[in-house]
């Protein structure tokens, strides 16, 4: 389905992919193939770094392999409760959002004044709210169904 060239990075890693992983990428819109790029583009630069120095680390403190998950799963949990304690107490502003936006993408102003809007909320608190929006739209949606009569439904036949 990709329309767009790929760049000469993306060729090239092209290239390294096996059959099947070829097939799966020809088949993504250039949107998911640029991002399934970086992903492929990050695993290849981190893999020196886990063959070379993590793992030896996890097989010098593991004696079986259930050890090494659990040891590696230990530093996962404290990494991740970090990252949440920091998503408590840092705010939206300090992520240089607006930065990243594209002037030309629609509704650029509205990303812009939503951003404004949530900048001294805590990043938590602004995942809760922008998160929990759709959940209340289909509330209300359910509510104002409620609500209608039957006979005031308009019908489209020839979809139904």
């Amino acid at each position: 389905m990709a329309t767009k060239k790929m760049t000469a990075e993306q060729k090239a890693l092209y290239k390294q992919l096996s059959k099947a992983e070829k097939k799966y990428c020809d088949s993504l819109t250039d949107f998911q193939r640029d991002y399934f790029f970086i992903r492929v583009a990050k695993v290849y630069k981190m893999r020196p770094k886990i063959k070379d120095e993590l793992y030896p680390v996890v097989l010098d403190a593991s004696e079986s392999i259930d050890d090494a998950k659990t040891f590696t799963a230990i530093i996962e949990n404290v990494i991740n409760q970090e990252f949440n304690n920091q998503k408590q107490t840092m705010r939206v502003q300090d992520l240089d959002i607006h930065s990243k936006l594209d002037p030309k993408a629609p509704n650029h102003n509205e990303y812009k004044m939503l951003l404004n809007l949530l900048a001294k909320e805590t990043i938590a608190d602004a995942l809760e709210m922008i998160g929990g929006f759709p959940k209340y739209i289909d509330g209300v949606i359910l509510e104002e169904t409620k609500k209608r009569k039957f006979k005031d439904l308009v019908i489209n036949w020839d979809k139904a």
